[in-house]
């Protein structure tokens, strides 16, 4: 029993809500002479094991041939961010050495697009660390609904998605692995389905084959937004219960982390039971793979394949075992302590289970699905609510742009960047506040405007001509926007866009005529009325996300209403907004 409360007291640790790693953490190697440093990526989804086994490396003092002591700076990070940053690096001090994205999806495709633009591969792949299959995580009493557990797989989500009322979630593919392998996997359950018979390998003339793209369509109609990474989706399935999603693509691991949290803090919602799609999966390989650019000397590549050697090692594979990842290599442990992790009550098939893997795809074939997914994914209604009292007209040093610029201008700048992400058949809808709540001229009440090329430069001129002054009234200004989703949402069930709301603001609220209690009693649908059920109204679950600008904005309050609403808020200064709605436009 003790070695149970050991094994999930750690991943209960690791699941805990408000538990991040940034990216821009604490640099573990000073500077000295007599060393090598090794910078290090990898994927998010292993951080606790990566922070833990690299802490033992660091003090073990291993050395390189040439007889440096070696330290490694282990950063983690998305997969797909960590590998386009790589491949727009250079030479100096953030200069990465390895990496290990959660699949050899991105290692393909980064090495498809490298050999196109440079005649070489990006990355070398030494080996794989660990595994964790993906898998789509729902809630048991929504299981029941879709099948038997071994029967359940893109077909049943598609045919469930058809239906309405699903609500389904996965990362961004362009950033995250577990989007990716998922719609990787769709296009494989699409082409089996056209052909009346699994695939063995993905061609590009099933990702353009029109019946194919239908299908991934359908089973995208249902996603409530998209997420920049799996921990975010884990998180918010354990905080936020059944009211938050029905099911969301995650990992193996994110299962068994989640269901010891619920009990941990006995949060009473009924389990999460991992499906493994029956037409076919990936499994999270984590391939550690060395950078092949001329940054990486002879020193850095052979310490950094020493690191790879002890990650290998069978004692430090072991320690994977307790966050849910199934190691690489053979190890000599009694099966019943594998039995303590991989066991029904935490909502995962046992450890010895076969299942169907799907081959990884050419770097090409994964281009061209990433390109299918962008015309194909689900449109997007995304409600801008922007500050413009008289605190924003403070003027702030833009350490990017090396001025000084006015809280407003950058916001401005921000809001345009998001707005140019977002595709042409997506819809904006702009609301302004101070003491007043107020829609833009260019956007009234119930009139979105197309983000196509026309719209994102009327949008644009739009935001340029803003001059702050008055009061705050966010609360009132959060009601208004919801008020109004809600009606467009109720009018017109079969319009299935992505809606969301984001919100900046820079100050304290002062001339709301809502309270927070009650706003969040509104729209709080992923927060529970202490009598069994949850708050808000079942009909318009509309996620806030919002952006704290400055050390006088009030986050406490856009924490509370954005956490009750299913989404989250950032503080940022003048150094982190344009990277918060980054950020915010990869949920569209």
């Amino acid at each position: 029993m003790r070695l149970v409360h050991t094994l999930f007291g750690m991943a209960a640790a690791v699941a805990a809500p408000g538990h991040t790693f940034a990216a821009g953490g604490e640099n573990p190697c000073p500077p000295a002479s007599d060393q090598v440093v090794v910078r290090f990526t990898y994927g998010s989804e292993k951080a606790a094991w990566i922070r833990d086994v690299t802490a033992s490396f660091n003090q073990s003092g291993e050395k390189t041939v040439s007889g440096k002591r070696i330290c490694v700076n282990a950063i983690p990070a998305g997969s797909g961010d960590s590998v386009n940053e790589i491949a727009a690096g250079k030479a100096g001090p953030d200069e990465v050495h390895a990496t290990s994205p959660a699949s050899d999806l991105y290692v393909n495709l980064a090495n498809y697009r490298s050999n196109a633009q440079t005649g070489r591969d990006l990355l070398k792949v030494e080996g794989f660390l660990v595994s964790s299959p993906v898998v789509i995580a729902a809630w048991e009493p929504v299981l029941a609904g879709l099948g038997p557990r071994d029967a359940v797989g893109w077909t049943e989500i598609f045919a469930r998605s058809s239906a309405g009322g699903f609500r389904y979630g996965q990362t961004n593919p362009e950033t995250s692995n577990s989007g990716l392998s998922a719609l990787v996997a769709q296009f494989y359950a699409g082409a089996g389905k056209e052909s009346g018979a699994p695939v063995s390998r993905l061609s590009l003339a099933k990702v353009e084959a029109p019946q194919v793209r239908d299908f991934v369509a359908r089973v995208h109609a249902s996603v409530i937004h998209y997420g920049r990474s799996t921990g975010f989706y884990a998180e918010k399935m354990r905080s936020g219960g059944p009211r938050y999603a029905d099911a969301v693509v995650v990992y193996e691991s994110d299962v068994i982390q989640a269901n010891a949290f619920i009990r941990d803090q006995r949060l009473g919602y009924p389990k999460l039971i991992a499906i493994y799609p029956q037409d076919g999966t990936f499994a999270s390989n984590h391939p550690f793979a060395l950078v092949e650019r001329d940054w990486v000397d002879a020193d850095e590549e052979d310490a950094a394949k020493r690191y790879f050697a002890f990650l290998m090692t069978p004692a430090t594979q072991a320690k994977a075992l307790q966050y849910g990842f199934r190691p690489s290599v053979p190890l000599d442990i009694d099966p019943r302590i594998i039995g303590l992790v991989w066991n029904p009550d935490n909502g995962v098939q046992p450890f010895e289970t076969i299942h169907r893997f799907l081959a990884t795809p050419s770097g090409n074939v994964i281009e061209a699905i990433l390109a299918a997914f962008r015309t194909i994914k689900n449109q997007s209604h995304v409600v801008l609510v922007i500050d413009r009292s008289g605190s924003m007209d403070a003027k702030l040093f833009d350490q990017e742009r090396g001025v000084q610029r006015s809280r407003m201008e950058m916001a401005v700048e921000s809001a345009n960047l998001l707005a140019q992400s977002l595709q042409p058949k997506d819809r904006l809808s702009l609301l302004f506040y101070d003491y007043r709540v107020q829609y833009s001229e260019l956007t009234p009440k119930g009139q979105p405007i197309q983000m196509d090329a026309a719209g994102k430069g009327r949008l644009a001129e739009t935001l340029s001509k803003v001059r702050p002054a008055g009061g705050t009234a966010m609360r009132s200004a959060i009601e208004t926007a919801w008020q109004d989703l809600c009606a467009s949402m109720k009018a017109d069930p079969t319009d299935r866009s992505i809606r969301v709301m984001v919100v900046l603001t820079d100050g304290i609220d002062n001339a709301s005529k809502i309270s927070e209690p009650d706003l969040i009693t509104k729209i709080g649908f992923a927060r529970a009325d202490g009598h069994g059920g949850y708050q808000g109204d079942p009909a318009c679950k509309i996620p806030v996300f919002g952006v704290a600008f400055g050390q006088e904005a009030d986050d406490t309050s856009l924490q509370a209403i954005g956490a009750a609403a299913g989404g989250e808020t950032r503080r940022g200064d003048s150094a982190d907004i344009r990277d918060i709605f980054k950020r915010f436009s990869e949920l569209l």
